[in-house]
């Protein structure tokens, strides 16, 4: 009897504890759910042009700014010209911005991330926003708000709204906008329905990346020694600005010589740093400009035998001109051959070279003024050829992996005065259809 009694003590402290559990997990869930109610009332006021208006009344200043003058040049780019204009208008300073944001319930951690965000709102660098600025500065930049962009969430709506009857001769928008608001909850409870299934599946999809680049991580025996295979770039993101595309290759290169073939051999066979030695980073493959030529083009016999791991061939350049492909490009001679070489082991001296990184290997083709600038424009041009020519799937997404942790540039996010932001990528920039394939 006194077993018995002592088990069911132990069974009504279990009931109690489970209780206590259930009210907590139910407080802790009402709380996230109140806290998101707001976050989302707070999302509507912020999107108000009224009260962006007011908040940037009572944090901005009135101060005389410099407003430099430009001209467009020949090639439509602005220039500097020296007169100078001042005006007087309302600016936010950056010592404002952070109470800005935060009036409109956007909240930034640290001083970096508000000196990160004015340097890129900032377009025209006169150390204050005006309304637009303001505006753009409460789009989402972060990771987050990519990812979220990144859903399809517009299509998810369309199919939760009811549609119509074939004999239905309202427009389309008229019948949505007759909806009742009971038919509106019931879309948007079917919404919810759909929502939830998309975020599972797409929480599911983050937690295998990031489980790939942990293991990827804690496999390698630290960064400084990770080995960049094909797809790779510096870890400290090396790259080009809107000028320098501008000025385009042969700003990097130099120019092509105008006889394609008799050129690219020279380079290849004749010209500086055509026998040395390198080795590709991905498979490991010894190789030299001289020695691939011979495969692809010249006579293969006089060297020794090459490496041919991983399933590597030497396809025949007669037969590749036949391709249909290569039919529908218009392809040459001198491209097809620029191809071939490209997808063997010499991509790795032409990205080099534009990328001017290794550096020891760029050092060992610039000290000798050997730059392979025809090769490297003729395989511009074909892949330039075969792009117009080449359809691509539907929602077609593409990978490209950047060899570990890498930031982007200002420049990706700060426009310059015509409204334009990016980067430029120095090399032949490969991607992939396979996520894993772009992690690993």
């Amino acid at each position: 009897m006194a077993n018995r009694a002592k088990l069911l003590k132990i069974n009504a402290e279990l009931e109690q504890l489970e209780k206590r559990l259930e009210s907590r997990t139910r407080n802790y869930l009402a709380d996230k759910a109140n806290d998101i109610r707001n976050q989302i009332a707070r999302g509507f006021e912020r999107r108000q042009a009224e009260e962006i208006q007011k908040v940037f009344r009572n944090s901005s200043e009135y101060r005389e700014t410099f407003i430099p003058c430009s001209v467009r040049d020949c090639f439509g780019r602005f220039q500097p010209v020296r007169e100078k204009n001042f005006e007087f208008q309302h600016l936010i300073p950056k010592r404002n911005l952070k109470q800005a944001l935060s009036s409109l319930d956007i909240h930034l951690a640290s001083d970096q991330e508000i000196d990160d965000l004015f340097f890129v709102m900032d377009m025209d660098d006169n150390k204050g926003l005006d309304i637009d600025e303001l505006k753009k500065a409460l789009q989402p930049l972060s990771a987050l708000g990519g990812w979220v962009q990144s859903l399809p969430l517009a299509l998810l709506l369309i199919d939760s709204l009811p549609r119509q009857a074939s004999d239905d001769c309202r427009h389309t928008l008229r019948a949505i906008s007759e909806l009742t608001t009971s038919e509106v909850q019931v879309v948007a409870n079917e919404f919810a329905v759909g929502l939830e299934r998309m975020l599972l599946d797409s929480i599911g999809t983050l937690k295998v990346s990031f489980a790939a680049m942990d293991k990827k991580v804690k496999d390698q025996e630290g960064l400084k020694n990770h080995i960049a295979n094909k797809f790779a770039v510096p870890m400290e993101m090396q790259c080009g600005n809107i000028d320098d595309f501008h000025h385009g290759l042969v700003g990097r290169i130099g120019s092509p010589h105008p006889d394609f073939l008799k050129a690219m051999e020279a380079e290849h066979c004749t010209k500086a740093g055509s026998k040395i030695e390198f080795e590709t980073p991905n498979y490991s493959i010894k190789s030299m400009p001289y020695r691939e030529w011979c495969l692809v083009v010249g006579n293969s016999k006089v060297l020794p035998e090459p490496d041919m791991r991983f399933g590597r061939r030497i396809p025949d350049i007669d037969e590749l001109m036949k391709l249909d492909v290569a039919q529908r490009a218009k392809l040459n001679r001198p491209e097809v051959i620029s191809v071939v070489l490209y997808t063997g082991p010499m991509y790795f001296v032409y990205n080099s070279i534009l990328r001017r990184w290794p550096e020891k290997t760029y050092n060992q083709f610039n000290d000798g003024n050997n730059l392979f600038s025809t090769t490297i424009f003729v395989l511009a041009s074909a892949v330039q050829k075969i792009a117009r020519v080449m359809p691509l799937k539907e929602g077609l997404t593409l990978y490209r992996g950047l060899g570990g942790p890498v930031s982007l540039p200002r420049g990706f996010f700060k426009s310059d005065v015509n409204g334009c932001s990016g980067f430029v990528e120095w090399g032949f920039m490969s991607t992939t259809s396979n996520k894993e394939v772009a992690i690993d």
